[in-house]
């Protein structure tokens, strides 16, 4: 009939014209760096769906701890890495969350928005702790804020994929607050 649209940023078209999810590319990464043919290493959930994040706490724990090359966040302290890390973590397990939220109907809605906002916010986030702006306080209190709302939303559900968000972004907001009362 017409032209298939274009693959999505991340998504890959299949023969079936559908799209598959691709593994994301980390924020501030060189392309060789990230991309499928470098040095980036895909996880592969427990159902055996790559970039998937079924498989819970022990396919994020399983994950290298550092997924940018050493000289691209040597100026960072530790507390800074830990928060990129955990940034870009919330920015793809909250993004996974809002996804699910909004299979589930209308009643996860605000979950999904909030899980949006917290997905959108730590990749904003992880971009001005690797650049070390000056800016950083600001958008880390706006992030933090965000995020508490949406695990106080996330808190009033009980299935997997709000579980691991919760779990990731309660972990994010404590590093993010380290990371600022270090600087």
């Amino acid at each position: 009939m017409g032209q298939q649209p274009a693959a999505m940023a991340g998504q890959q078209a299949t023969q079936s014209g559908g799209y598959t999810g691709q593994p994301p590319l980390a924020i501030g990464v060189p392309a060789q760096a990230g991309a499928a043919g470098g040095s980036h290493t895909q996880t592969t959930g427990s159902a055996g769906q790559i970039g998937s994040f079924q498989g819970g706490a022990e396919q994020l724990a399983s994950q290298p701890s550092e997924i940018y090359p050493e000289e691209f966040v040597d100026h960072l302290s530790e507390e800074a890495r830990n928060c990129l890390d955990d940034c870009i973590d919330v920015s793809q397990v909250a993004a996974w969350c809002a996804d699910r939220c909004l299979e589930e109907g209308a009643g996860m809605a605000q979950c999904s928005r909030l899980c949006n906002e917290a997905s959108t916010l730590g990749s904003v986030t992880a971009e001005f702790i690797a650049r070390d702006s000056m800016n950083l306080p600001s958008i880390v209190d706006a992030y933090v804020d965000t995020a508490e709302r949406a695990t106080d939303e996330l808190s009033k559900f009980d299935s997997p994929h709000t579980n691991e968000a919760e779990m990731v972004i309660e972990r994010s907001i404590d590093s993010s607050i380290d990371m600022l009362e270090t600087r």
